[in-house]
Formats: C-alpha cells, structure tokens, sequence
C-alpha cells in the first residue's frame, strides 16, 4: 500500500527540515518530501495540525523474552507498547535469562522478532558472559549475528583493566559500548571479598559508595574510553556530577555520549514515597539539584539521547515491600507525552531538539538505519498530536506490565499514528493487527 501523510509540519532533524510539507511512502520506503504532493494511488493520512516525524527510537528497553521472565512483558507485547507510544525502533537489552550472549541467543530475538514484532527490534549482547565480569563475550559473534550494541546494563563492569578490554575489542570489531554506571548490588557482591577494591575499581571505593559511585564509574569509563579511542555510551545518567563530567569530557573532544529517562529528569527520591515501588529503579530516583542538572543537560546538549529504560514487572512482583521488590518502571508508552508536557511545553528543550534526541541521536550512535526522513529509508513514520491532552491509565496499556510512576498523569501530547516500514501499525492510540 502507498501512503500520502498531507499537510503536516514535518520535523526531521537529520536533514534539518522543520516546515509544511507531504510525505508520499510507496511500498516500505519514502518516496518523496515535499510541498503539494498529488498522488491519486495512495492511501491519504491528513495530517493537519499535527506533527510529523521519523518513527521514535527507544535504545534502551527491557523486554523478557527469551527466558523464563516472558511473563512480565514478551517480543509481542513490549513491540505493542512501543508501536502506541510512537516508537518504530527499539533496542533490547541483554540481561534477560538465558543472558544474551552468542549468535544463537541473538538469532533467535531476531527470528522471533520477524514474526511477532510490528515495530523494528534490535537485540543488544553483554559485555561479559553470564554477566559474570570474568570473561569477555565473543563480540565478533554476537555482531555478525545482529547485535547493535554491547552492555551489561544492571551493573558496571566492576574490573578496571576488563572494562578497558572490551573497550579494546569493541573498536576492533566496530560495536558500540554502553556502560551501566552505578554500584550494583552485584558489583558490591564481587567487592566485598576482594583484598584491594579500589585497584580493581580505579577508583577509592569509600567516598563514592552508594549514591555517588555513579559519577566514579562515568569517570573512569571516559578515561577508559579516551586512551582507547573509542566511542563510549553512557546509560541513564542520573546525578548532577556524572552530567559534570560528561560535560567537561565533551568540551576535551572526548567520544562520549549520554541518555537520560523521563523518570529521572521529572521524579525526586521523595516521589518514592508516593508512587512506592513504581518508583524503585536503578538508578534510584534523586534529588531535585539533580533533576536541573539532568534538564540542563538536555538543554546544552551534554545529554544527548532520551530513552524510557522500559523495564516491565507484574503487578505481584512489585505489591510487595520496598527491599523485596525488583528494580524498574516501563515507559515506552508513556515517554513522549511526559517529553512534551514537562520538557517542551515548558520550554526546557524546543520541540526540534526532542525529536532529534528521539530519533536520529540514538539512531547514529548507534548505527541503527532509522531516525530520518530521507528519501529512499525505510518508511518509519510518527505522526504527534501536540494538543492532545490525555490521563495516563495503565490500564489501557499495550504492554502487559503495570508497573509506572506516571499513572493518573495529565499528559498534553501524544502519538497518533505510528507507521513502521510503510506499514500503518497504530492510529489514534489503536494498534493495527
């Protein structure tokens, strides 16, 4: 089927354009941008009053399958989820169980995603099997196979001179490295028996424990990074000194960049008590001198990608008690409304900056071929209504989880067409089977 999207302001920072314009799809690719189109064989999509743009990106997301945890949220479901947020792409991260961690484990995200998903999936590899921080995964398998990053998100690689490996081994295969910085529970269980932590750290462990050896970790990765030379991600910054250094690393031309989530940039560590375990995620919720600084960040460019860290759990695994509860909010269709309302609406970032955060940053870091408009890519299309004012109901949620801060939020903003290879996937918040 062709489509013609008419009359909508169409904002596609990769090349610069913000301004009236059509967009003519034929088949899964673009066919043309530009003023007044007239094409009798196409299916047409008024877009009057709305915004247009390259399909969202989300690198950052948790889906459970393959394992034994796809009852919190499958391919299926979170590809759902994604498709109703706005989102046309999305990157999966690996700490699932199994761990994702070979060319079978990669494949088979791949082929499941081929017959399950309505939106394009990338599976990401960890860095260090089992997550284990012993031995380095195979990156040329996993790459070869499909992966397009590797990370051990839920912990940092707790060895210095590891970390420097699969750095080293990165650039030789040419993959992108996201590091998970924080003070794990794990990390903190291979620390406390070892004789000389801070060697192995690269850091004095002592004044950076708990709260802020996030910004240690962002530190020494960089330094890593730097004497590598090889681009380094730094996932979901959180504290007001990790923006500090990555600021300083940037203005060192060092190859650094970052994301932020809209739960860390809109919720402080005194929300835990109102939103209770929705509100548990690593890294935990600050303080608002943290919130600025993560807004300060997005404004000057230091934080360049917004990502949900969508991270979905049942209703019973998080009415529990606070210590007992797992980690993680979903965020996928939540994520651009909380974009607009607390973020564009009120002048923080402009909407040309949004988007560019949300489609091609994440798309060129990491080599995904998405986040544009250009002719002859694939037609990967989001179509946003800037004045749709909406209440966040979770149950009326795509993704099987429920597990989110921002349920009851009054939202000005939302996606209401998603379009995915030519294919009409979403339209006024109904997916399209």
């Amino acid at each position: 089927m062709n489509l013609l999207i008419k009359n909508g302001r169409v904002i596609d920072p990769a090349n610069n354009i913000d301004g009236k314009l059509d967009i003519l799809v034929k088949g899964s690719r673009i066919e043309r941008v530009a003023p007044n189109i007239g094409e009798e064989d196409a299916m047409m999509i008024d877009a009057s009053n709305k915004v247009v743009v390259p399909g969202l990106v989300d690198v950052h997301v948790h889906f459970r399958e393959p394992g034994r945890h796809a009852y919190k949220e499958t391919i299926k479901s979170g590809a759902r989820a994604a498709a109703k947020g706005g989102f046309a792409t999305v990157v999966c991260q690996p700490n699932t169980d199994p761990r994702i961690e070979d060319a079978t484990h990669v494949k088979a995200i791949l082929d499941r995603a081929k017959k399950e998903s309505i939106v394009n999936i990338y599976p990401s590899s960890c860095i260090t099997r089992g997550l284990c921080h012993e031995e380095l995964v195979n990156f040329k398998e996993v790459k070869a196979a499909g992966a397009v990053k590797i990370t051990d998100d839920g912990d940092p690689v707790v060895y210095k001179e590891l970390m420097y490996e699969a750095l080293r081994e990165a650039q030789n295969v040419s993959i992108p490295i996201s590091s998970h910085c924080e003070l794990s529970r794990w990390a903190e269980h291979i620390l406390k028996d070892l004789k000389n932590p801070d060697i192995v750290l690269g850091f004095k462990l002592s004044p950076c424990k708990y709260y802020k050896a996030e910004t240690a970790f962002v530190k020494r990765d960089i330094e890593l990074a730097r004497k590598v030379d090889w681009p380094i991600h730094i996932e979901h910054v959180s504290l007001r000194a990790s923006v500090d250094e990555i600021r300083r690393a940037k203005a060192q031309d060092c190859q650094v960049t970052a994301e932020v989530t809209p739960h860390h940039f809109t919720l402080t560590k005194e929300d835990e008590e109102k939103y209770g375990t929705n509100a548990k995620t690593n890294p935990p919720l600050r303080e608002m001198e943290d919130i600025e600084a993560l807004r300060e960040g997005l404004a000057d460019g230091t934080i360049d990608i917004i990502a949900s860290d969508h991270a979905p759990h049942t209703v019973e695994d998080k009415n529990v008690g606070w210590d007992d509860a797992p980690y993680g909010v979903i965020g996928l269709e939540t994520i651009l409304g909380v974009v607009l309302t607390e973020l564009v609406d009120k002048k923080v970032i402009s909407l040309y900056d949004a988007i560019t955060k949300l489609t091609i940053n994440p798309a060129k870091f990491f080599d995904l071929n998405a986040g544009t408009l250009s002719v002859g890519m694939p037609a990967d299309i989001t179509i946003i209504d800037l004045e749709r004012e909406w209440i966040v109901d979770v149950n009326e949620f795509e993704s099987m989880a429920r597990n989110c801060p921002f349920h009851s939020w009054k939202l000005k903003g939302k996606a209401v067409t998603t379009i995915v290879n030519g294919k009409l996937v979403m339209q006024d918040g109904r997916i399209i089977d």
